[in-house]
């Protein structure tokens, strides 16, 4: 399956092509939970390269949607261009439009105001906001849950079935820069100061083949992380690293991260 930013890149002309590969991709990704799709934690599975045009945004984020909807009920969404995704929406059962707003009120807790970029949500949320009035206080608490999460008021919910696999792509990336970066310093026989480990750190990161140390988001919160103790990089392991790391991002305790990204369920 090829990665998702590179699907972006080849239909970047094409929203209808955009839109039938993210479907096809994200439907692959979930097929195997046995998990609700709903409850992935959407941004940890895009790519910076989806962030640079609201177009792409909206219909990758449409498609996730969808491909979720897919997973709960058989919905054939590949084969809909993007334009007539409003009026599928329409006139799908009642019980499947349901099932619909479930999943973009639980992708508005995790994505926050950047879920209006897919014109599905935006529609169903202006729907919500003339129609449905108990549908739209829950989209309003589910911005304000966002908003708090990505300000670090509350820690994240750690919900994502996909976590477990998160970790262990990061270790793959992970690993090998530390070596690198402690082979280096060993090999100066000196203390380094912050500012050498730091810069060193950066520059291992940007040459890594994979995105979890080298998309600038990623990378920055990083640098943020290791500020705060440099020398953690010369004497810790890849996993504890990470571990304190998913702690700092998520403002858990680094126990608890490491117990919710070393489980199966």
């Amino acid at each position: 399956m090829d990665s998702l930013e590179v699907l972006v890149e080849s239909s970047r002309n094409s929203p209808d092509e955009l839109y039938s590969k993210a479907f096809l991709y994200f439907q692959a990704l979930f097929r195997p939970l046995k998990a609700d799709a709903s409850k992935v934690q959407l941004p940890s599975h895009l790519p910076e390269s989806v962030y640079s045009d609201r177009q792409i945004l909206g219909l990758v984020i449409t498609a996730a949607l969808i491909a979720m909807l897919d997973h709960r009920v058989k919905t054939g969404g590949a084969t809909i261009v993007s334009p007539e995704l409003l009026v599928y929406i329409e006139i799908m059962p009642p019980e499947t439009r349901e099932y619909l707003d479930d999943i973009i009120l639980d992708q508005m807790a995790t994505l926050g105001a950047g879920i209006f970029a897919s014109e599905v949500a935006h529609s169903r949320s202006l729907e919500w906001q003339h129609h449905d009035y108990g549908k739209f206080k829950r989209c309003l608490r589910a911005l304000d849950k966002a908003a708090r999460v990505h300000q670090r008021i509350m820690p994240t919910p750690l919900t994502d079935p996909f976590r477990r696999k998160v970790k262990q792509r990061a270790l793959t990336e992970l690993r090998p820069t530390l070596k690198r970066l402690q082979e280096e310093f060993k090999a100066r026989r000196r203390q380094p100061t912050a500012d050498e480990i730091l810069e060193t750190f950066v520059r291992e990161a940007s040459n890594s083949e994979f995105s979890f140390l080298s998309n600038s988001h990623n990378l920055g919160l990083w640098i943020e992380f290791l500020r705060i103790n440099p020398l953690s990089l010369l004497s810790s392991s890849a996993v504890d690293l990470f571990d304190n790391f998913a702690a700092f991002v998520t403002s858990h305790k680094s126990d608890y991260t490491r117990r919710k990204f070393s489980s199966k369920s």
